[in-house]
């Protein structure tokens, strides 16, 4: 410690302990102070400061010290290691002098003390605390009295108790908030000396940073939290709230002078703590608004009411009760905890982010709010309205997430998420496609997403997220750890392909679902893409490796139908298409379980087109099924006249093949009654003699279907019959003779009107 000789005027170092008794001054710096290189370069005399300086040591002298400090004159403010040293000493400094002369420049009288420019500067205030003997003088150096003489005085315009200022109640015995309330309104040349100057009073070292600005008080109280669990810190009142839960200025505190710790809430018994993400503390917590704001109950109270603990107004950014911001920061209020129901309280832990002492313009949803808008009101109704769990089920279903948030802040319900009581919730949720309440759900309750139960029908949340329909709630859940796993009735990615989303489909198999996986009928998400005419999403799967050998293309279902089989049943020619480059020609053939191929589908369905492109990659046109029915017999019995052609292009033998009753496809065509499709075979050259396994021919059935154009037809092509048997004979008589009965009439009626 530099100490200056009030007799020489000269500066001398002293060591721990070896510094001697002293005078130390208290003073609001003037005009050209005299600074340590003035009184090492014998220019003090030079400048104004010089008599102040002179008066101090000549009153320090007759007090009997060799020795005095004065700031201005002891500490070489040209070394910024200097500087910061002698400013985290500076309140032992004070404290441990003999004696602290406080300087009023400016006042002449005792009644003027009031109005001192001392009493309004930053640094004054610790210097008036800490000494244990103070003498106040008028600017000439009269003395004016001691602290504790003029303790009413001095109490009165700096709002610190007498107790204080006579040292009979120790300094850590006030609050944060209340010794914080006596800086308010003091002012300092440098933003960052507001900070610097209550080191002390404190008990707080840290580096300086000037240029830091409010940064530096933002420090300070960092630092106060972390030898200090007292939330009066917290406690204050600002529009500005750029520095988050803490204040950016003790000019906040200015209506905390009576704020105490309150210890009469149940809470766990942390201190708070700071990191980059914000403040971490433990609070009862009450939720107030449906749009995420609530009130963190304090561990303090005003000491004019002693039984309502103070509550600040935070915010939920993410309705995850994990992120808070400090919200409408120029109010706080007094709680009456008896007036609420236990339940809409609970001990949460809170992190309150940090601030941004960037100016910035204010959101215009947070400036449209007025005090109204944040009472309890809103809650109690929202409450009301959706009792218990029943209603959280209803407000989760209608995507009310803001409510869903408010009724988790109420103990009970959170008890029982937390417990895992409330999947039905999830499932409402989650069928209703509500993805912000899905989240708010999933990050409450605190359990793994994989032992929220099924719905009543055995669906996973997953499933139910993507029947909802809402991408964001299925990539919420994988993004949780949910299970892509194939399930009994269906699987994420089935119901997917099933609904036609490609975004899901991607994100799906992207994130791990198989996209090989059957369900209990051994169908694959390739397959259901086919079944229910989902092109775009059959492409997307085939570029995902659905139709790589190893998930083949070919693979069965339970009924031994493949893709494809299914897409020419369909008539999909465009997927049809998209699958066929990856089929060879054995897997053309794949057959269903009755040996039907896929061209035999297309041909009984019309599909023309299909059955083009199936004929062109190799699909053999005389393939049988269970019953020997070729694909033509399927292409005539239906009348596609267009496939019939193709068919028979492709392979003219295709006209003899005979069903497992020995019928050829003209048997089809006669059973039809289709003269046209008849004519067609038989132009190509389909036999019309032929017998099945009864003996009978095309004309015994024409004969027994009483057909006369198609018995005419047939005999007119070659069918005799003499050939057939008695009865189909007689059958014919009768036909014929009602044939010209009919042709008879029609040329009579013909020649009446004139037509012949």
């Amino acid at each position: 410690m530099r100490l200056i000789s009030t007799s020489t005027y000269t500066l001398r170092e002293f060591r721990d302990g070896e510094i001697p008794r002293h005078a130390i001054l208290s003073h609001v710096w003037g005009e050209e102070e005299v600074t340590l290189q003035d009184v090492v370069g014998s220019h003090a005399k030079d400048k104004q400061g010089y008599e102040k300086l002179r008066g101090f040591c000549s009153v320090a002298a007759a007090n009997g010290f060799e020795y005095a400090w004065i700031d201005s004159a002891c500490i070489d403010k040209t070394s910024s290691a200097e500087l910061s040293e002698a400013i985290n000493s500076m309140y032992y400094w004070y404290e441990e002098a003999d004696v602290c002369y406080a300087y009023l420049a400016d006042v002449t009288a005792t009644y003027e003390m009031a109005s001192s420019k001392w009493f309004t500067r930053g640094w004054t205030l610790q210097e008036l605390i800490a000494p244990r003997s103070m003498i106040f003088y008028d600017k000439d150096w009269q003395v004016l009295g001691t602290k504790e003489e003029l303790g009413e005085i001095i109490s009165g315009c700096t709002r610190i108790p007498r107790s204080i200022l006579s040292g009979d109640e120790d300094l850590m015995s006030q609050s944060v908030a209340q010794r914080m309330s006596w800086a308010s309104q003091r002012k300092t040349t440098r933003i960052e000396d507001r900070a610097y100057s209550l080191l002390g009073m404190f008990g707080i070292n840290m580096s300086l940073i000037y240029g830091e600005r409010e940064n530096a008080f933002i420090r300070l109280q960092e630092e106060i939290m972390r030898i200090s669990d007292d939330q009066t810190i917290f406690a204050w009142r600002s529009r500005d709230q750029r520095g988050g839960l803490l204040a950016t200025s003790p000019d906040a505190f200015s209506d905390s002078m009576n704020i105490v710790r309150f210890d009469k809430l149940d809470a766990v018994d942390e201190p708070p703590t700071s990191n980059s993400q914000g403040i971490h503390l433990h609070v009862n917590f009450l939720g107030v608004k449906v749009r995420g704001v609530g009130l963190a109950v304090l561990h303090c109270c005003d000491t004019t009411d002693k039984a309502k603990p103070i509550a600040i107004y935070v915010r939920d950014l993410d309705f995850k009760m994990k992120r808070f911001e400090r919200f409408q920061s120029h109010l706080t209020l007094p709680i009456d905890m008896a007036s609420y129901s236990p339940l809409r309280f609970a001990v949460r832990h809170v992190c309150v982010q940090r601030g941004n002492l960037l100016r910035q313009r204010r959101a215009k949803e947070e400036s449209s709010f007025g005090v109204g808008d944040i009472s309890n009101e809103s809650a109690e109704i929202a409450v009301e309205r959706f009792p218990g769990v029943s209603g959280l089920t209803e407000a989760a279903s209608a995507g009310h997430s803001d409510i869903v948030w408010l009724l988790l802040t109420l103990r009970d319900i959170e008890a029982e998420l937390k417990a895992g009581k409330l999947s039905r919730v999830f499932w409402a949720a989650a069928e209703s496609g509500h993805a912000k309440v899905l989240e708010i759900l999933v990050c409450r309750s605190q359990i793994p997403i994989n032992e929220v139960a099924k719905n009543d029908e055995g669906e996973s949340l997953l499933v139910m997220a993507v029947k909802g329909g809402a991408l964001d709630a299925v990539e919420l859940l994988i993004n949780a750890g949910i299970e892509l796993i194939s399930y009994p009735r269906q699987s994420a990615l089935g119901y997917a392909v099933i609904l036609g989303r490609e975004d899901m489909v991607r994100l799906l198999i992207e994130r791990g679902a198989d996209i090989a996986s059957v369900d209990a009928l051994h169908k694959t998400p390739l397959c259901y893409a086919v079944e229910n005419s989902r092109a775009p999403v059959v492409r997307l799967l085939i570029e995902m490796g659905a139709a790589s050998a190893y998930h083949g293309v070919a693979k069965k279902d339970a009924y031994s139908r493949t893709p494809l089989s299914y897409a020419s049943e369909k008539g999909h020619v465009q997927i049809v298409r998209m699958l066929l480059p990856a089929y060879n020609k054995e897997d053309l053939e794949v057959p269903n379980q009755g040996l039907r191929t896929p061209l035999s589908f297309a041909a009984e369905k019309g599909n023309d087109s299909v059955v083009k492109c199936l004929l062109d990659s190799g699909a053999d046109p005389l393939s049988r099924d269970v019953a020997g029915r070729s694909p033509l017999h399927f292409a005539v019995s239906e009348g596609h006249e267009d496939v019939v052609k193709l068919l028979i292009e492709r392979s003219a033998t295709t006209l003899e093949i005979e069903d497992g009753g020995g019928k050829t496809p003209l048997y089809y065509a006669v059973k039809r009654g289709s003269i046209g499709l008849a004519q067609l075979l038989v132009d190509v050259g389909a036999n019309t003699k032929t017998k099945d396994r009864l003996g009978k021919t095309p004309l015994s059935y024409a004969v027994e279907a009483n057909d006369a154009e198609m018995t005419k037809f047939l005999i007119d092509n070659g069918a005799l019959i003499s050939d057939e048997s008695r009865e189909v004979r007689r059958a014919y008589k009768n036909i014929s003779s009602r044939h010209d009965t009919v042709a008879a009439h029609k040329r009579t009626s013909s020649k009446l009107f004139g037509i012949i």
